[in-house]
């Protein structure tokens, strides 16, 4: 039966992770036509990706239409062919020319799914504003996680951002293709399965130049419907100096005479110009402006401001305060930003570097830097404060190249990305705090782009743009550039579609929220840093070598740092810095764990409280009660399921769990008796100390999870304050539930199948890597050091098999249930690596064999307890070889024997299957469950539309925790009594899964697209709204407040302090006396916390030696939720009895009744009706808080003191404000009257004790 399982599940798996390959897709564009794509794989997993090319989105921008913003595309119909990229934009480049075709405002989409509705990535390339293409950007990267990537082209240098300031040329037409691309992309995208409602735009340069125009453009925020709703700018800003034109009109008014442009017609000549001529016009006067005066005056590869270009009516720092609030921006910049700048001015003029030999020569130097980004201040203060601050005074003692490169690199770094970018950042974090996030690019491949011109002296510089070769393929990467690549990608995407940066190699990532940060610098071990000015000097920092007598030239860091800051925010608006800031960088730790440790804290506090809640009856007699009566002796109730006959609990676990450190606990307790008076028996003792023992065992599963997290580079801190803050934490797992044992045991075999899972990967993984290399090696010496390597790989197939096989069994002897819970995670241990090179289906049958057989000893062991502990085996029958096989007990066969019996379980209530779908899982878990719950049906829904490569892999981690969380919940439901503790063990992969998603919010969790108007407006509008991540914390938080203080103190609280103040009635009353005591709509009492001697004890009088058993002082009777008329008869009935013993033998009495508050006045009233039988009820005492689920209570209810006391005899007990005059009872307002109702509303939240008695003779 079990392999006839194992085959389905892995032919359900494999039907999941296969679908149809189309060889050349198409795809039908109602209202343009169709176009015909390509078939192409990602990098890493051979994921299947179509390939659309060279779609256009506008028409040519030829004749007429040259200098013009765009025309949309006209239908084309028909089938157009987009298997091929589309033509640049006309450009001259060493690797690229195109001096023919304008025809070039094209865009290529690439998706993974036709049919689904996923995040949409659109990118922005760079190169200056005048060269690039979309054919450089390939998808075989960012298509490993499920996205849609658009890659766009768009006009570049004088085509696209040369202006007259008319209607003729009126500039900024590259950007307006761009704003036109993103149209098509919302009118369009969803006929590649994209969702036009989560686009994020991303680009990187000039790219990244264009993004941050976008997002202070008025022409782009001032719409209804966003093109947007993120944005990812890597090395670049619309403030940046070469990134806009100030003066426009007089660089084209130079590139025009240069083409022999001139007169009132100059406009119409520009137009009608070869490309070529164009182009080579402006390539001569951008190199001959910047070298006369800098990167603002170039014309022609900058955005214009004013004019007739509605693009920016004004500059845009005029626009920074009115930002779009509800975009989430990511940003950044590579450590040697500034080399990239370095090289070409170095290429046009390197004169200047070639004389650099004297003091005065380097301040000219730095002088001409600035110059070139645009500050002409002439009074010497910059260059002094550059020099100071970026040289230390042996470098300008001692001009040499090699000590100067790095200070220079920092310069135009600082100056030309990496001010503008962190103080647009601040600005945008100022308007949109908690969405904006900031790093620096610091990881240095082997295989690094040195600058062409000038000869940097140092190795593995990151260069401008070295970032983009994780994202895009460009070259062959080895293995450590691999691991970065796929962080990075996870980073982006992950972004894109849930608005924050993670990845599994990556730690904690803060949003910024000053001017100097935090930020994320991204190496191969990623670190949190708080003090991003230190990114200004990176090259200097990373390359320069300090001597024991190094100083800085000008001892005045405070102050320089200050006018740097100053100098980068004169774009803006000065911001004083903040002074009490730590310049010195920080190691990157995990977010500060506090508030988890408060909680943490807290869970064990509420043991010693102690909680008086009361969830079920199991909670003791599935344990405590039994074990407390074998070892102190107790008068105590053993439950059916303990039954010898036919037991269905093992007793293993509560022997060595319980029973040991009992007694341990009775051995000191004759110590503390002795020596400090101090009684550990008592009924605090027994309500504590198991309490204890399983608060030390919760942490179990905080362990676990926190381990999982650091080993898939997940977030712990959110995950742990989630778990931590789960009433299910504070109240359940302190409980001595079965099923808290079975929560810790299952989270603890999560823990070992996830490590195993990665451990097996990443040996997989190097297996296969070095198989690849031992067939290519060309040489013996290689192959035997190749074949030496692999032989060396650890071994993965049968690791940690016997904890495991171990942990199984325990888990199946302490509850059977466990092997629904246990048997998803054993199946994807056993699944680890199968489909892969080095795991055949032979491995598969090695693990289930070798599994059967770990079991064994464990599965002995808990046999032979059990046969023991229940009399089926005796040491004389083992002395004597007298065993058979019905010698032996085995519990779990029993549990399943009597449960898959109907007639059994409907003893315990009869609920409906859907039960724990649609009611357990919110009570558990509220917020989370229902998320839990939504993904579990969209999960459903995509695989009943066929979307079977948006469904999790079976061997992933997704996988994993989804089989760990719904097979049980579904294989549960089957059976119709059902409990909402049952699934306490989903509780470790529910969080583990989907605990982001509360931080997250709904909508960002699982982003909903329809053409349906009504429910898009609904989505949008009200359950966007509603399920805010903010909305959705306030109710996780304050549920679980609520849930903590009902069930751990007021749902049946009354029931231990009952049994408390009993206890105490039974040590000073006469032994003489018995005590009655009668409950009803109350939980069963514990007779554990009587702490009275068991009757059932046989004794020996060591005098004569004659043996005898205690006799009953105690007789409880419980009558469950009985009606108060057949309680009152039956009450009568067990006092005729015991007063005709009183008559008879002098047997002295006392009987009780123990009821909810909220019954008192429905019980005055059988009292009252009855009075001629002649009994009476005196109230005794009120055990506060209490509630009954079973006698909920009556808000407006009588207070007991409004009864008749003439017949009750309670009027003692009443408060003086509880008696009304008349004029108090004409007056619904006054005090007595007020103060009375809300002492009955208190009164209904208490479990009253009733002195029942024969009522005398009425006189």
């Amino acid at each position: 039966m079990c392999l006839k399982f194992i085959k389905v599940v892995l032919i359900i798996s494999g039907a999941i992770s296969c679908f149809g390959q189309h060889e050349t897709p198409t795809v039908n564009i109602q209202g343009l036509g169709s176009v015909q794509g390509s078939i192409g794989h990602t990098a890493w997993t051979s994921r299947t990706i179509y390939e659309f090319q060279g779609i256009p989105y506008g028409e040519a921008p030829v004749g007429t239409l040259r200098f013009k913003p765009t025309v949309k595309v006209s239908p084309w119909g028909g089938t157009r062919d987009a298997s091929k990229p589309g033509t640049r934009c006309p450009q001259i480049e060493e690797d690229y020319v195109n001096v023919e075709n304008e025809d070039c405002l094209t865009l290529s989409v690439y998706s993974n799914s036709l049919d689904a509705v996923r995040p949409v990535m659109v990118f922005i390339h760079g190169g200056w504003f005048f060269f690039g293409g979309a054919d450089e950007y390939k998808p075989h990267y960012l298509l490993e996680s499920d996205i849609v990537l658009v890659v766009i082209q768009y006009r570049l240098g004088p085509l696209g951002f040369l202006s007259t300031m008319t209607e003729e040329i009126p500039g900024n037409v590259g950007m307006l293709d761009v704003i036109a691309a993103l149209e098509w992309d919302q009118q369009y995208i969803g006929y590649f399965g994209g969702n036009s409602s989560q686009v994020t735009i991303f680009g990187e340069s000039a790219g990244a130049a264009a993004v941050s125009a976008l997002l202070h453009s008025p022409l782009v925020q001032s719409r209804t419907t966003p093109l947007f709703q993120k944005a990812i700018m890597q090395s670049g800003s619309v403030f940046t100096p070469w990134a806009m034109s100030d003066t426009p009109l007089e660089g084209t008014s130079d590139i025009a005479a240069r083409l022999g442009c001139t007169g009132i017609a100059v406009e119409q000549c520009l137009r009608g110009v070869p490309i070529r001529n164009l182009l080579e016009a402006f390539s001569t006067h951008r190199e001959q402006t910047i070298v006369n005066r800098g990167y603002p005056y170039v014309a022609g590869t900058g955005i214009v401001v004013g004019g007739p270009s509605p693009l920016f009516p004004e500059h845009p720092k005029r626009y920074l305060d009115n930002a779009n609030k509800d975009i989430a921006i990511m940003a950044g910049t590579t450590s040697q930003e500034g080399l990239f700048l370095l090289d070409e001015l170095h290429r046009l003029q390197p004169h200047l570097l070639q004389t650099l030999n004297t003091s005065h020569a380097l301040l000219h130097y730095v002088r001409t830097l600035h110059e070139k980004f645009g500050h002409s201040k002439f009074d010497g203060s910059l260059e002094s404060y550059a020099i100071g601050h970026n040289f230390l005074v042996r470098e300008t003692e001692r001009l040499h190249w090699e000590n100067l490169a790095s200070a220079f690199t920092d310069i135009c770094g600082i100056h030309g990305i990496k001010a503008p970018v962190m103080n647009e950042i601040h600005a945008f974090s100022r308007v949109n705090p908690g969405n904006v996030y900031l790093y620096s690019f610091d990881y240095a491949s082997a295989v690094t782009r040195m600058p062409e011109a000038v000869p940097f002296p140092h190795e593995r510089p990151v260069d401008h743009g070295e970032d983009l070769k994780y994202l895009f393929p460009r070259e062959n990467l080895d293995e450590a550039d691999i691991v970065m690549a796929k962080a990075m990608v996870q980073l982006w995407t992950s972004f894109a579609t849930r608005g924050v940066p993670a990845a599994k190699q990556v730690g904690y990532w803060p949003p910024t929220d000053r001017l100097f940060g935090p930020y994320l610098k991204i190496n191969t071990e990623s670190e949190q840093r708080n003090y991003y000015l230190n990114e200004f000097f990176a090259t200097s920092d990373k390359y320069r070598v300090y001597g024991a007598g190094s100083r800085v030239a000008v001892s005045v860091g405070s102050i320089v740092t200050i006018l740097i800051v100053s100098l980068a925010v004169s774009l803006f608006v000065y911001e004083e810095p903040k002074r009490t800031m730590d310049s010195k960088s920080i190691k990157s730790k995990a977010a500060s764990l506090g508030s988890y440790y408060i909680l943490c804290f807290l869970r064990v506090v509420m043991v010693f409280v102690p909680q008086v809640g009361y969830i079920h009856p199991d909670e003791f007699f599935q344990s405590v009660e039994v074990v407390a009566g074998d070892e102190y002796g107790l008068e105590v109730t053993r439950t059916w399921e303990f039954n010898s006959t036919f037991p269905i609990r093992s007793m293993a676990i509560p022997y060595f769990g319980l029973k040991l450190p009992f007694a341990f606990l009775r051995f000191w307790s004759m110590y503390t008796k002795y020596y400090f008076g101090l009684n550990l028996r008592g009924s605090y003792v027994m309500l504590v100390f198991p309490r204890l023992l399983m608060v030390m065992l919760s942490f179990v599963n905080d362990w676990s999870l926190r381990k999982i997290c650091e080993a898939y580079g997940l977030q712990a801190q959110f995950r742990l304050m989630t778990l931590a803050s789960s009433y299910v934490m504070l109240v359940y797992s302190t409980r001595t539930f079965t099923n808290c044992i079975e929560m810790a045991l299952c989270s603890l075999l999560l823990y070992i199948v996830s490590d195993c899972m990665i451990h097996s990967n990443t040996v997989i993984y190097q297996k296969e890597f070095l198989e690849e290399k031992y067939q290519k090696a060309k040489n013996t010496v290689e192959k035997v050091k190749l074949f030496k390597l692999k032989m060396s790989l650890p071994s993965h197939s049968l690791n940690k098999c016997v904890l495991m096989a171990t942990l199984c069994v325990a888990g199946v002897f302490n509850r059977p249930t466990f092997f629904l819970f246990g048997l998803p995670l054993v199946f994807h241990w056993l699944l680890r690596g199968m489909g892969t090179r080095t795991v055949s289906f032979a491995d598969f049958n090695i693990r289930i064999i070798t599994f059967v057989l770990a079991s064994i000893p464990a599965l002995v062991f808990f046999i032979l307890v059990d046969s023991f502990y229940y009399g089926y085996i005796t040491p004389a029958e083992v002395e004597r070889l007298d065993i058979s096989i019905n010698s032996f007990v085995v519990t779990p066969l029993n549990f399943i024997r009597y449960n898959i019996n109907p007639e059994n379980t409907q003893q315990h209530g009869v609920h409906p299957y859907y039960l724990h779908l649609m009611v357990s899982i919110p009570i558990l878990y509220n917020v989370l469950g229902v998320i839990a719950v939504f993904s579990f049906i969209a999960m459903l829904q995509r695989l009943a539309s066929n979307e079977y490569t948006s469904l999790p892999r079976a061997q992933s981690f997704v996988g994993l925790m989804l089989c760990a969380i719904f097979f049980p919940i579904i294989m549960l439901s089957f059976f119709n009594h059902q409990e909402p503790r049952f699934l306490l063990p989903i509780t470790l992969p529910l969080i583990l899964l989907h605990a982001p998603k509360i931080k997250a919010g709904f909508c960002q969790s699982y982003p909903f697209r329809t053409r349906a108007f009504f429910k898009d407006f609904l989505y949008n509008h009200f359950l966007c709204t509603r399920a805010s991540s903010r909305y959705l914390l306030r109710v996780w938080y304050s549920t679980n407040i609520a849930l903590t203080l009902f069930y751990g103190f007021v749902h049946q609280g009354g029931v231990y302090q009952l049994a408390e103040h009993f206890s105490r009635q039974l040590e000073i009353r006469s032994a003489t006396t018995h005590i009655h005591l009668a409950t009803s709509h109350i939980y069963s009492m514990p007779k554990c916390f009587l702490n009275l001697p068991s009757s059932n004890t046989l004794l020996v009088n060591p005098e004569n030696g004659q043996k005898y058993r205690r006799g009953k002082r105690f007789f409880l009777y419980e009558y469950g939720s009985t009606d108060l008329n057949e309680l009152y008869s039956r009450l009568k009935t067990i006092l005729d009895a015991c007063e005709m013993k009183q008559y008879s033998s002098n047997q002295r009495y006392l009987f009780y009744l123990a009821i909810p508050s909220s019954l008192s006045e429905d019980l005055n009233e059988v009292f009252h009706n009855r009075s001629a039988v002649l009994l009476k009820h005196t109230q005794s005492k009120v055990f506060y808080p209490h509630l009954s689920i079973e006698a909920p209570p009556k808000l407006l209810g009588q207070h007991p003191c409004g009864i008749n006391t003439d017949l009750d005899e309670i009027g003692d007990t009443c408060p003086i404000y509880a008696y009304e005059d008349d004029e108090q009872q004409r007056n619904p307002f006054s005090t007595a009257r007020i103060l009375k109702q809300f002492s009955s509303l208190v009164h209904q939240f208490g479990l009253i004790l009733y002195r029942i008695e024969v009522r005398k003779r009425i006189k």
